[in-house]
């Protein structure tokens, strides 16, 4: 028998569901106690979920008070301890029971945490507003620049290689002709009108042959140089978003609204403009080209948030993925960032679309959260969206006034929906919301140390992920962190050589730096702790086993995972996994990685001052864990502000 959860609860036996008994007490009422399986679960829930069931919880008892309509009820819920060897039970995920909390019951309070469960959103909360600020507007009166173009000066030049196997996936064609050798060739070869007409006759002994337009399937009816902007985005830039290819959101969810969407298109083509200027950096048409693209995107935008229809569930695919496409060109772009900024445009165009998310959230029209249905475009947009700005939180110090944890459509749906990895990050939502309740719960800690709810919750998030599950459309996952490292077959390179391994080993990166970074900044366990070096081994392994060029090599790759590593690798020879990881990528082609292998080096000189400052005591680790949580030296909001005065907001996606 597959234990649960155990039950006590008080109460009328005339109100016992079916599947529940209770037996007589000499001292009080009849007590209803019962081992929950998955066969009697449902009829628990059922009766604590009845739209006349109020609760109560006890923080010093860790007890929840229930009254179901006139009848008092008592549940002890206490965990299950059944799974000391921490096994995911993945041969019965895909019939997970939806109304069982992953989480128990009591940690979904309102005075606790009630975003940390799932939950449907309230219609009577939903507010509109109109006229949300555009993230990407300049100052009245300055211009709008592309990205690339503000600073040309500060840019990296990347030289042109006949292919480019990195992020952005081409293979150049030589030119022939009387410049050959002389300039770049190009992939992008602009094609001449197949005709000037609609009709083109011809003999025939049928009469005239009938054509087709010229413009005919043109997506967006592109001129000559945008269509071939729109041809490298689809070659170079989606090829190098993920190696699942049923799960690329570039190519088979935002690519497709250029003909739907002028916002969509200009910010696309925009996007195409920035790498193709590394290439050829001298071309003035494509500087023409980059410009307009951008400002016309950052105008519609504009145009689009103060639309209030774009609040509305169903209508804010083009604008979430706009700004998605922008985020992109900003953060590749990181050489014109100012040093030490707090709010940078693609943090606060994350805040943007997050509020956006939120009032078209389809969980409005629904009364519960495993019910809620969303098209695959909102589902990809919202994982793109949160990504951004909740893995850039965990490294940046902590907000006291935040009441809530964010993002809490990224719970809605059944289970089996919330444990699928998104090709295009790399992690399932459920994993992704785990984030953001470390994060959130570390914020209410430092604000109340002494509470005694908190720890609590604290432990029951690091046994979830100790067993955490996750499937793709590759694989359906496995039962253990050690079952995936033993089924990988590596190459004379070390490293694995299909994308189903890939896409294994970057969700169980992301999986066990979530572990890491609970130990570390919440328990605020040290970087030499036991249980952090046991986890970080695992993590190595994952990272070590990547390829970091070629084929298999994409944007999934997760380099949140390879910085958390470098964060608690103390040691020479774990440090090198992640200089191995972090050199080879940063000459190759442009994203976000040279700002954060610079970053990677501050962490590391901040470390190694501290320690050449004191002597490194065995025992001191020791010592901390009897301290109560709030009493422990809060280390890691020591490497946050660090990195605050030194780098400002990263983008770590």
């Amino acid at each position: 028998m597959n234990v649960v959860n155990e039950a006590i609860v008080e109460c009328d036996p005339k109100s016992i569901p079916l599947g529940l008994s209770a037996e007589s007490s000499d001292d009080g009422p009849e007590v209803l106690t019962t081992t929950c399986t998955q066969d009697n679960l449902g009829n628990l829930e059922d009766l604590l979920q009845n739209p006349h069931h109020t609760q109560s919880y006890d923080a010093d008892k860790d007890t929840i008070f229930h009254e179901w309509g006139h009848l008092p009820l008592h549940l002890d819920l206490l965990s299950s301890n059944d799974d000391a060897s921490h096994k995911r039970d993945f041969q019965t995920a895909f019939s997970v029971n939806n109304n069982t909390q992953e989480l128990p019951a009591w940690i979904g309070q309102p005075s606790i945490f009630p975003d940390f469960l799932p939950a449907v959103p309230l219609p009577a909360n939903r507010i509109t507003q109109a006229g949300i600020a555009n993230p990407f507007g300049e100052e009245q009166g300055a211009a709008v620049v592309h990205p690339a173009l503000r600073n040309p000066v500060a840019l990296t030049y990347y030289k042109p290689k006949k292919s480019t196997n990195a992020f952005i996936k081409i293979r150049w064609f030589e030119k022939k002709g009387k410049n050959h050798g002389k300039r770049l060739p190009s992939l992008l070869q602009q094609r001449p009108d197949i005709a000037k007409t609609a009709m083109d006759t011809k003999s025939s002994p049928d009469g005239p042959v009938s054509r087709l337009p010229p413009n005919f399937g043109d997506v967006g009816k592109l001129d000559n140089l945008d269509r071939s902007f729109y041809r490298f985005f689809i070659l170079g830039i989606c090829a190098g978003r993920t190696v699942i290819n049923t799960d690329n959101a570039y190519k088979t969810e935002i690519a497709p609204m250029v003909e739907r969407s002028d916002l969509v298109r200009h910010a696309l083509l925009a996007l195409s403009t920035t790498y193709l200027l590394d290439f050829n950096r001298a071309d003035h048409a494509i500087k023409a080209k980059a410009e307009y693209h951008h400002k016309n995107a950052v105008d519609k935008l504009g145009e689009e948030l103060s639309n209030m229809d774009i609040q509305s569930p169903g209508k804010e695919e083009a604008v979430c993925a706009a700004i998605s496409l922008l985020v992109h060109n900003e953060v590749v772009n990181w050489e014109v960032d100012r040093s030490g900024e707090d709010l940078p445009k693609w943090y606060l165009a994350g805040q943007v679309g997050e509020r956006v998310l939120s009032q078209s959230d389809p969980g409005y029209r629904y009364s519960f959260p495993f019910n809620v249905q969303c098209n695959r475009a909102r589902t990809q947009l919202t994982h793109i969206i949160g990504l951004e700005n909740i893995l850039s939180d965990c490294v940046y110090p902590l907000d006291p006034t935040l009441t809530r944890c964010s993002y809490p459509w990224l719970l809605e749906g059944s289970e089996t929906e919330q444990r699928k990895i998104v090709g295009t990050t790399g992690l399932c939502s459920k994993l992704l919301h785990y984030y953001a309740k470390i994060t959130h719960l570390s914020s209410k800690s430092a604000k109340n140390p002494k509470s005694e709810v908190y720890p609590r919750v604290g432990k029951e998030l690091e046994k979830r992920l100790q067993r955490f599950w996750q499937w793709s459309d590759l694989s359906e996952g496995y039962g253990s962190s050690q079952d995936l490292l033993d089924s990988c077959e590596l190459d004379e390179n070390g490293t694995v050589t299909s994308a189903t391994k890939v896409t294994e080993l970057v969700g169980e990166s992301y999986v066990t730096a979530a572990q890491i970074y609970l130990q570390c900044r919440f328990f605020r366990r040290s970087q030499r702790h036991p249980t952090v070096q046991k986890i970080l081994q695992t993590l190595l392994r994952t990272i070590d086993w990547q390829p970091t060029s070629g084929p298999l090599f994409t944007a999934q790759t997760p380099m949140f995972a390879v910085f958390i590593a470098g964060i608690v690798a103390y040691k020479e020879a774990d440090r090198a996994v992640v200089r191995k990881w972090f050199e080879p990528i940063c000459g190759d082609s442009r994203g976000n990685v040279p700002p954060a292998w610079r970053a990677m080096q501050v962490v590391w000189k901040w470390a190694d001052e501290i320690d050449a400052a004191s002597e490194v005591d065995s025992g001191a680790d020791r010592e901390q864990a009897k301290l109560p949580l709030g009493e422990r030296h809060a280390w890691w909001e020591e490497l946050s502000n660090v990195l605050k005065s030194k780098e400002g907001r990263m983008s770590l996606s």
